[in-house]
Formats: C-alpha cells, structure tokens, sequence
C-alpha cells in the first residue's frame, strides 16, 4: 500500500499512586466519597491519589507543536517483529498464553487491530509470523514511551511473586538509559536487543486498552489511528526525557491539567482533553486500575464510516448556527468543540463499551455528571 490516509501509532497514559506521606502532606481526605452529582472546579476538594504524566511536544514538532499529551509514537513492523515469539519463549511464556491473552477482549476490534495499515504500507514480508496487533500495539506503546521518557516497562514473570510486582522501571539498575533511548530511537528493533540484554520482555499484561482516536480530515495535514492504553504504577518512576520529540514533562491530577488548559496556560491536545474529562470520577489508584482492568475485556468504539473520505477531498459540512446554538438543538450529545486552542467535551450519554462519561469543563462553573 502507498501513501495510506493516515499512520498508525500508540500511546500510554501512566498513573502513578502517590506515596502515603505525599496523601498526607496534601491533606487528602482520600476516604471521603464525592456524593454530589454537581461539582465545582474551583471549589471542590482534590481528592485524586494518583498523577497522569504528561509530556510537551517539542515547537519544531510538524504535528501538534508545543502540545501537552501522553508519551507514544508511531508503530512500527519493528513492534510485530517474529522475533519477539523467540524474547517471550525465553522467559517461558508459550505462544499459546500469548494468544490466549489476545483472546481476552470479547468486544468491538477497531481496523487498526483487525487490519493493521502498518504491516501493508511499511513493507512486511508476506505469510510472515508476525505478533498480533494487540501484542504488538502495546509493544510500540512501550517502546515509544521508553524513547520518550527513559520509563522502560519491562518484566520476568519468572521473578516476580504479586501482580502488583509486574511492572519495572529499570532507571536504577546497571543500564545506560540514555544510550539505549537513542539506540531505540534511531532502530526500533533495538528494543528487542534491550529486553535480550535484561533478560526480560515488554510488560504488555500491566496495559489495559482504553481508547482509538482517528485524525479528523479537517485537523492538520497527517492523521493518526491512535490506541491508547492506561498503565498504573504503584511508584512514580523517575524520567529521563530524550529533549528531542518532548521538552518538558509534568506529573498531574487530570482536574490539574484541565484547568490549566482553560486557563491558557498549557495547551492540550483535543484528545488528551476528552480522556482526562472522563477520568475525573475516578479519583483514587485502585479505582482508576480496576475499572481499566474490567472495561477493557468489551473492547473500544470502531464507529468508522463505512465509506470513509480517506483523502479529506469532500467538503467539510457547515451549519448556519453557532455551536452554542446547535448544542442547545441536540437532543443528544457526544462531541468535542474547539474554540481557538480550547476544547471542551459534552456528552449527555452513555458511551459505548462500558466506558464513562467525560465530564464537561467551564471553569468557575458547577460541572454535572451522571454516574453509570
């Protein structure tokens, strides 16, 4: 395939608990439940447990510039590489369990699952044994996330003894991160070469799949198909940014970022604004873990159209109202809005494969979310 209408790429969105003296030292009352139905940005008490990395994306970035998102990038044949059957059969993980764990998810498989563009257009041998895309997501997920920030989530089941356990950042031991990130970076099959050196593979059970964003037509000159995936951390790991995509990073409460956002002082990408919206409700670590854990088996959106303008050559529909006016005509609501850099989510239904409402933020006003 040449020149395919968009790319494909992965991205993880990192919780991380706070520690219990950083609870205390903030005054979290962490056991109080939120009951009211109609919050106050400015009011309410921060009760969140736990912090989202965010990363800016570098001013010279041809896509996104200077924007605020999670760590990721694009996938590459790299990440479905036969390869890898070789690092996990090494530590005693069978194909059979890998596949099984593909199995897991019973729900809606977007295209970029049942039909990655990546394998098509980036060269792939034909009736290779390539990893299956759920697999192989989650590696470029891993991968791109360790070239970003020096995070490498990587594991030995053999050595571990508790679920919470599974997960390593790997900044402490014997490994130069530096030189394994520009490594990584400049060949995406050195991260096979790094977890053959550690003795361990890509911990893809401690990434739960969230999300499938697709570039508008109407947004920038390239278009993304994104899955995005939520790992949660018992420890914030140290970072270690490669100052070259992303300049600066920030550990935040999703109502943290938001309000920057609409104070102007940082600026979020439309997507990041849409998933930071619907996790607000989710105010501590294990609520935030668990509801990940059990959502994910129903799968994520595939609302594509069925004869998609894969080009952006059809114009653009317009409507002689303003956006305050057609949100007051919908009877029913589930879209984002951009006003200049701001973008704001309003959703009056219930999504679909189990997942939550995004909240609608206007600062200084109430904010009103129906719990599922």
């Amino acid at each position: 395939m040449e020149n395919p209408p968009w790319r494909e790429a992965s991205s993880l969105i990192i919780a991380s608990r706070l520690s219990l003296h950083d609870v205390v030292a903030k005054g979290k009352n962490l056991s109080t439940l939120m009951n009211s139905k109609a919050w106050n940005y400015t009011t309410r008490p921060n009760t969140s447990d736990y912090r989202i990395l965010m990363v800016k994306r570098s001013g010279l970035s041809s896509f996104m510039a200077n924007a605020y998102v999670f760590p990721g990038g694009l996938v590459e044949v790299a990440d479905y590489s036969p390869l890898w059957w070789s690092v996990f059969n090494k530590l005693g993980i069978t194909r059979g369990e890998l596949m099984a764990f593909c199995s897991n998810i019973q729900g809606i498989r977007p295209p970029m699952v049942t039909t990655p563009i990546t394998l098509k257009s980036k060269g792939a041998l034909p009736n290779e044994d390539y990893l299956p895309a759920d697999i192989a997501l989650r590696i470029a997920a891993l991968r791109e996330t360790f070239e970003e920030t020096g995070i490498l989530l990587l594991t030995n089941p053999s050595l571990e003894t508790t679920q919470e356990a599974t997960t390593h950042t790997l900044l402490s031991q014997n490994i130069d991160i530096q030189t394994w990130q520009k490594r990584v970076h400049d060949d995406p099959y050195a991260f096979l070469d790094l977890c053959l050196e550690c003795h361990m593979c890509p911990d893809i059970w401690s990434l739960y799949e969230w999300s499938d964003w697709l570039t508008p037509t109407s947004v920038g000159h390239r278009r993304y198909d994104t899955m995005f995936y939520l790992c949660c951390l018992p420890r914030q790991p140290d970072v270690l940014l490669d100052q070259g995509e992303v300049t600066i990073m920030k550990w935040v409460t999703p109502d943290e970022m938001l309000t920057n956002h609409f104070t102007n002082s940082i600026f979020l990408a439309p997507p990041q604004v849409y998933e930071l919206s619907r996790m607000i409700p989710l105010q501590s670590y294990h609520e935030l873990k668990n509801f990940a854990k059990k959502r994910e088996t129903q799968g994520c959106d595939d609302l594509y159209p069925k004869e998609p303008d894969f080009e952006g050559i059809q114009k653009p529909i317009e409507f002689n109202h303003c956006l305050d006016e057609l949100r007051a005509s919908s009877k029913n609501l589930h879209r984002l809005e951009i006003r200049g850099p701001q973008c704001t989510a309003y959703c009056n239904i219930t999504p679909s494969c189990g997942h939550l409402q995004p909240l609608t933020y206007k600062l200084n006003q109430p904010i009103v979310q129906s719990f599922l």
